[in-house]
Parts: C-alpha cells; sequence; structure tokens
C-alpha cells in the first residue's frame, strides 16, 4: 500500500514524515491558493524534504486541451518524477491522451462515477482519483 499526503502546506508535509511513510504528495490548486505561496517554490521544498523518488502529484489549472498539454510539459520538464492530475472531462480525457503518448504520467481526477473512470481508461490514464461523498 502507499501512502499519499494530499497538502500542499510543506510544514504539514514535514510533521507527516517523521512517522509515516509517504509514498509522495499530491495537491490541486485551491490546496496551492491556501499556502499563498508559488506552485514552484512548494514543488522544490517537496522535492528537498521528500527526495527524487518521491513522486508528487499535480494538478493543471488549464481547460483546454492543447494549453493542459503546454501546461504539463512545462511542469513536467522543471521538476522530475511529477504526474500530472487532470480532470476527466472531454478536454482532459483529450490532454491525458496527448500526454500519454509523450510517457508524461497522468492522473485522471475529479471522477464522480464509474462512466467517468471508464472514459478516462479510454485516454489510457492509468491512474484514478475517484472523489466519494461519505455515507
Amino acid at each position: 500500500m502507499e501512502f499519499y499526503l494530499d497538502t500542499a502546506d510543506t510544514a504539514q508535509v514535514r510533521q507527516f514524515i517523521r512517522s509515516l511513510p509517504l509514498s509522495g504528495v499530491t495537491t490541486n490548486p485551491s490546496l496551492v491558493a491556501k499556502v499563498r505561496r508559488p506552485l514552484s517554490d512548494i514543488l522544490n521544498e517537496l522535492r528537498d524534504m521528500l527526495g527524487e523518488k518521491t513522486r508528487l502529484f499535480v494538478q493543471i489549472l488549464a481547460n483546454h486541451p492543447d494549453k493542459m498539454v503546454e501546461e504539463a510539459i512545462k511542469l513536467s520538464e522543471q521538476h522530475r518524477n511529477l504526474v500530472i492530475k487532470i480532470p476527466v472531462t472531454l478536454s482532459g480525457l483529450e490532454a491525458i491522451k496527448q500526454l500519454t503518448a509523450q510517457n508524461i504520467p497522468t492522473l485522471g481526477t475529479a471522477v464522480y462515477g464509474a462512466g467517468q473512470g471508464f472514459f478516462g481508461s479510454i485516454g489510457r490514464s492509468k491512474l484514478y482519483r475517484p472523489l466519494c461523498q461519505p455515507y
């Protein structure tokens, strides 16, 4: 089993790495906005703390497929061992397909049902993050 912390707060990550074997960190735009720091600074600090082999999951902001791909490529060139989180929408599926063809790892996010997960698999993303409501 792998354990990922969902945060952009590097102080929080520092606390958890003392006691938990973190496999990586996941972020999204709202988590990054809460800490009011540039994403690049956060990723650099996480990389310094967690090492080169630790996976970091970063969600892109763009909504148009070409812009999604452009943003993902830029992030991947600047930071090693990233997995790009892309919402499983029609635009996202197109971007996932293009990025997969370029060997850029993706995670289909904002999956609210089995249908979205199915279509995401057609787009060839190997990782998915379903969002579930508590009962």
